[in-house]
């Protein structure tokens, strides 16, 4: 089994993992990376997120850099097979990975904003649609012929999601989602191929980060009679898989075929038709933080 990511968000491990490599050869380069992406990352933060704004210069400066880390790892792709003989993609995925950075911010510099969509709607649109161009990439160049398990949040790997209404905490009333996930911008032929898992859970703790105003899931609370929490808790199992793509409609599995609500990251409120989103769903009783691999 290969594990490889599609999301173009700067990751620790990797930044450590490039770094560590590069000041083999070249110590000074090795901390200009490490500033560089730290610096990326402060962009993506200040204008996804924040909307401040972003110049074409910036937007070079960054591309001028990260292409010039490109050339080096080219300049030493003979060690690089020789440390790592077992991964023959490995200097493609770092480029690829590297190449992610520039391209994005150039994305979110040439598009078009709208009254009716959010600086952080907007990047979000970017950064679903450059997860899928990435995850082709990774089907065709990388793992082709290959059964390929793609691990992601709801948000990202569901269906039809601006069908799907949400409320955040503090929020009375319903609105639609304006973003279209990961995998409706995958092609049909991929869609076709695919079974999509959505993970739900009862009640735990969940990682802080993730938690802005609390990191225990429901915050304790009772859920709905007319809650997907509710209904599958009544499962006497601590972990449940429940198919929904090949279900027909009877009395006790009603709930897949009418509307319901079900909560995301544990604390925010959506309602949805659960069966037009997913085919089947994963559902844990208690959580708790994740420990993450190394």
């Amino acid at each position: 089994m290969s594990f490889g990511g599609y999301d173009m968000r700067a990751s620790g491990y990797f930044i450590q993992f490039l770094s560590n490599w590069i000041k083999i050869y070249n110590n000074d380069l090795a901390q200009q990376y490490k500033k560089l992406e730290f610096n990326w990352r402060e962009t993506y933060d200040n204008t996804m997120e924040e909307g401040m704004s972003l110049s074409k210069e910036t937007i070079s400066n960054y591309k001028k850099s990260y292409q010039e880390l490109i050339a080096f790892i080219h300049d030493h792709s003979e060690e690089l097979r020789r440390e790592y003989p077992n991964e023959k993609n490995l200097e493609k995925v770092i480029v690829k990975t590297l190449e992610n950075r520039f391209v994005m911010l150039e994305k979110y510099y040439k598009v078009k904003k709208t009254e009716e969509t959010t600086t952080e709607e907007t990047g979000s649109i970017i950064r679903d649609k450059m997860m899928g161009e990435n995850l082709l990439w990774l089907s065709t160049q990388v793992y082709p012929d290959k059964k390929i398990i793609v691990w992601g949040h709801n948000n990202h790997v569901r269906d039809r999601q601006v069908e799907i209404v949400r409320k955040d905490k503090g929020e009375n009333t319903f609105h639609k989602w304006k973003i279209q996930s990961m995998y409706e911008n995958l092609p049909s032929d991929y869609k076709k191929k695919s079974y999509i898992i959505g993970f739900y859970m009862h009640d735990g703790t969940i990682k802080e980060r993730e938690a802005p105003i609390s990191n225990q899931v429901n915050f304790g609370k009772k859920y709905s009679a007319n809650s997907l929490e509710f209904v599958l808790n009544e499962i006497p199992y601590d972990y449940s898989f429940i198919d929904l793509k090949y279900q027909k409609k009877e009395k006790h599995n009603e709930w897949m075929f009418k509307p319901i609500t079900a909560l995301s990251h544990g604390y925010f409120e959506e309602r949805m038709i659960i069966r037009n989103h997913y085919d089947g769903i994963f559902f844990i009783k208690h959580v708790s933080p994740p420990h993450y691999y190394k």
